[in-house]
């Protein structure tokens, strides 16, 4: 069981939007947060919005995915984070989908032209989820790790990202401590220590 206070440090700033539609919600684990690109330029003006229209030019209701992160860096909520995605064949039902805008250079060819602001936010949005779903184990990966996805997306090694990531020092206080045993770790040795504690990746 995660902290709630915990959970509510390492939430990320996400620019909301409401969400008029009813969406099924899933009904199982969350195994997987995939991450995917939009196969566009990296370019300013490019948000959920601009993705909203291409998949509902689809036939998709509305955004396939849960997250965007623009080229700034902005993290914008999609789907609301409960339901069914619309991203991944087949893992729709147990899986949260994160697009960052860019993956194509000018000349169509795949890249990974994302900036360092967005990688950041990546980092913290699956920090984030992955606490908030520890029960769940959740791997993290890229939309071509997945079976039978012929194409490039994201054009980078996610999964070899997030190994080479750093352990994550959050502050807490000693009424967060009693809660995180099997969840966090220190940097020493136990007993926990008030503010020493790291995000323990799976």
């Amino acid at each position: 069981m995660t902290n709630k206070i915990l959970e509510d440090k390492l939430k990320p700033n996400i620019e909301e939007h409401p969400s008029i539609i009813n969406i099924k919600k899933r009904s199982g684990k969350v195994k997987y947060i995939v991450v995917h690109c939009s196969a566009s330029q990296n370019r300013d003006d490019y948000d959920w919005k601009s993705i909203d229209q291409v998949h509902r030019n689809r036939g998709f209701i509305c955004i396939g995915y849960h997250f965007v992160i623009k080229k700034d860096g902005t993290i914008q909520n999609g789907r609301p984070l409960d339901a069914i995605g619309a991203h991944a064949k087949g893992y729709n039902d147990c899986s949260i989908g994160i697009c960052l805008v860019g993956g194509i250079n000018k000349a169509g060819q795949p890249v990974a032209n994302f900036t360092d602001e967005q990688y950041v936010s990546l980092r913290n949005l699956v920090t984030w989820l992955q606490y908030k779903y520890w029960e769940d184990h959740p791997k993290v990966l890229g939309h071509r790790d997945l079976p039978d996805v012929h194409k490039d997306c994201p054009c980078f090694d996610v999964k070899e990202w997030y190994r080479k990531l750093p352990y994550e020092i959050h502050e807490v206080t000693k009424d967060d401590v009693a809660a995180l045993d099997g969840v966090l770790r220190v940097s020493g040795e136990a007993p926990y220590k008030e503010g020493d504690l790291i995000l323990q990746k799976k």
